[in-house]
């Protein structure tokens, strides 16, 4: 049986913190938090090489840059399915990722 890894990128990262800020956890909590998801994942940085795939799938896709971002850090970690509930649940994309809509399994 395959082992699944999980990936981030920084962006998702400093986007978990933003939200949590918002939403009034503490500071102390919110690095607890993010530091327990650097330590449990493959956390990929967004680089020059994940701006330029971005690009391709923003133009391919029609998703937004941000989510294109998204898109392109995982297919960079080699992820074979994404959760998101703002994205087209089903779609693959570049043929080896598949976007899973967490609410609708």
């Amino acid at each position: 049986m395959q082992k699944t890894i999980y990936s981030s990128s920084t962006q998702v990262l400093s986007e978990s913190h933003n939200a949590m800020r918002k939403n009034g956890i503490a500071e102390v909590d919110i690095r607890k938090t993010i530091e327990g998801c650097i330590s449990k994942m493959n956390v990929i940085p967004v680089d020059i090489d994940t701006i330029r795939q971005c690009f391709k799938l923003k133009d391919c896709y029609g998703f937004s840059y941000w989510d294109s971002l998204i898109l392109s850090a995982a297919l960079l970690g080699n992820c074979s399915k994404i959760y998101s509930e703002d994205m087209k649940h089903g779609q693959v994309i570049d043929g080896r990722m598949k976007i899973v809509n967490p609410f609708s399994i």
